[in-house]
């Protein structure tokens, strides 16, 4: 769905942007809602280029995005092979549902207790969650790409010789990738709105962390920059996988057009 109403590059993608921040400076200008708690955006982006130009802000950044990206990388790397494994053995599938479909259900900000615990309240505790929280979407969404393979490609590999990994690797794989992707966008979003739950309850520093500090301090205009820029953070990392999206699958598409020809 995202990838229907985000198409385009026109000007007008942003008119309802311009529009709420202008809505957004009139009404706290106008005094309608309480400037001391709803500054306007002017003052909120200088608030945020001051931050920026402090280094505080780059800083929390820098330990956001490297607990995210850590919790999204061991999400990848334990999700997309399970799911690979559940969706080709059934017996792996059938033994693994209630155990998964157990765990599955609990938030991930109710194991943060258990993760400080274990892990204390550093970067090792916020990537644990991140990657738990994580590991969900992208699981699921490799376990039904590849469950759902096309038995059409599968059985032409086979009466070409293929053997069981190569079947796996050259057909079913690929023919799952637009699931997969699917996954790795969402767990992304996961991992990172977890990421920033976990600093604000439990962080040592991270924009989490720097959103509440400031709410704390009553500095308003530094925490909804830090706000700001947790938007701009999550808009840019959709941004960017959704280009490194269509580059596989422009790969994808053109490895299962030789594929079709080939079986005739």
């Amino acid at each position: 769905m995202s990838t229907v109403w985000l198409q385009g590059k026109g000007f007008d993608r942003w008119v309802s942007v311009l529009g709420a921040v202008l809505a957004w400076e009139v009404v706290s200008r106008a005094g309608i809602l309480p400037p001391a708690f709803f500054p306007p955006p002017s003052r909120v982006l200088l608030a945020l280029v001051r931050e920026l130009g402090t280094g505080e802000i780059p800083k929390h950044t820098l330990t956001t995005l490297a607990a995210y990206a850590r919790g999204l990388a061991l999400a990848l790397a334990i999700g997309v092979p399970w799911g690979v494994l559940l969706g080709r053995v059934r017996i792996m599938r059938r033994a693994s549902a209630v155990l998964i479909e157990m765990l599955r259900p609990i938030p991930s900000v109710a194991i943060i207790p258990v993760a400080i615990l274990l892990l204390g309240i550093g970067e090792e505790m916020r990537f644990a969650v991140a990657c738990y929280a994580a590991v969900w979407p992208v699981l699921f969404n490799t376990m039904y790409g590849v469950y759902n393979a096309d038995p059409v490609l599968v059985d032409s590999a086979r009466v070409f010789g293929f053997a069981r990994w190569e079947v796996l690797w050259r057909v079913v794989v690929p023919s799952a990738l637009p699931f997969i992707t699917t996954g790795i966008r969402v767990s992304s979003a996961v991992a990172l709105i977890v990421t920033v739950t976990a600093e604000m309850v439990a962080g040592t520093g991270g924009l989490g962390f720097y959103v509440k500090a400031t709410e704390l301090g009553s500095r308003v205009p530094e925490m909804y920059g830090g706000i700001l820029l947790l938007g701009i953070l999550g808009y840019l990392l959709n941004h960017l996988l959704r280009a490194l999206e269509g580059r596989t699958l422009g790969w994808y598409r053109g490895a299962m057009g030789r594929a079709e020809e080939a079986g005739g």
